[in-house]
């Protein structure tokens, strides 16, 4: 990795870390610097008032669909100066005399960070992914787990805005169908591997669907759904296919679905006085619902308590 000078990181918290130890956050889309601060002091607090750094991403929505050379170098730049800023910690410890298995870095990232977290990671050399623990929500990616020491990816059952991230980022399982897995899985009572045969079982059944019975589709559709074999479902070759995609993606990821908690909803309603630009006012009274409906479930707010489960994971942090 070619070292450069990193930029300069605020932090928030009133206990010095523990030798080794370094905590990181980085934000989504649209948050501003005061904002990311906000999502930072969560996270310390969770952690007994530890510092953590605030890396903050300023990607902006338009900044996401800028078909710009110049928009991609920057998002290059901004994974580049994380990567410089973890490596350098790392290199600082080592140097003070910090035994490796000592080193640990956790890199928290909420949505569109958890894609400059990846970018990031990809650069770093294994040694220093090793000493990675990445915790990301509502992420805009889902990020393997080779990636890093740990990685734990949070998702809100009803997060509409990381399954929209993950379509794009994803090229073999939208999040949106690992998510329906799951809660197969979490909430039916079924094992995992359960819950995948039949996820599999369902793709197979719409593949096979006679809107267009060419070659063997309808002979295949007929054995399987209509006479219910199991040997001619398992030795379907779209069958094994889809299976060996949902395997493959579980078991190089590790995908926490949540559920977020009970917050009262919004009002959104708006007063109008007769006809008068009525149907202005319920244009943007609807545009206004759907956002809130949007957001709610993937705000980092939504998502902090789980820092309070993850701070239980490392002794260093003091009981809470």
């Amino acid at each position: 990795m070619a070292v450069t000078t990193p930029s300069s990181l605020p932090a928030v918290g009133t206990q010095v870390n523990p030798p080794g130890i370094k905590i990181f956050s980085c934000n989504g889309v649209r948050t501003s610097k005061q904002k990311a601060i906000v999502h930072a002091c969560m996270i310390s607090y969770a952690f007994g008032g530890r510092e953590v750094t605030v890396f903050h991403n300023p990607t902006s929505s338009w900044d996401l669909i800028s078909p710009s050379n110049s928009e991609a170098e920057r998002q290059r730049n901004l994974a580049a100066d994380l990567a410089v800023h973890i490596h350098n910690f790392i290199t600082d410890q080592q140097e003070a005399g910090i035994d490796d298995n000592d080193i640990r870095i956790l890199v928290f990232a909420h949505s569109h960070g958890a894609v400059v977290t990846e970018s990031s990671l990809t650069t770093l050399e294994e040694t220093d992914r090793e000493k990675v623990d990445v915790y990301t929500f509502g992420g805009a990616t889902m990020i393997a787990n080779n990636l890093a020491n740990r990685v734990f990816n949070y998702v809100h059952k009803d997060d509409r805005i990381a399954n929209i991230g993950n379509f794009f980022s994803n090229d073999n399982l939208m999040l949106i169908t690992a998510k329906r897995i799951l809660y197969k899985a979490n909430e039916n009572g079924e094992n995992l591997l359960g819950a995948i045969y039949e996820q599999a079982k369902i793709d197979t059944f719409w593949k096979l669907q006679p809107i267009n019975w060419e070659g063997d589709k309808k002979s295949r559709y007929q054995a399987i759904f209509k006479q219910k074999s199991q040997a001619a479902l398992e030795s379907d070759s779209f069958f094994l296919e889809r299976l060996q995609i949902y395997l493959t993606y579980f078991n190089t990821h590790t995908i926490f679905l949540q559920s977020p908690p009970e917050v009262g909803s919004a009002s959104t309603s708006a007063h109008t006085s007769g006809n008068e630009n009525s149907w202005l006012k319920n244009g943007i009274q609807l545009a206004t619902s759907l956002g809130v409906e949007l957001l709610k479930n993937h705000h980092f707010a939504s998502y902090a308590r789980i820092t309070w489960h993850i701070a239980g994971f490392y002794p260093q942090a003091p009981d809470n």
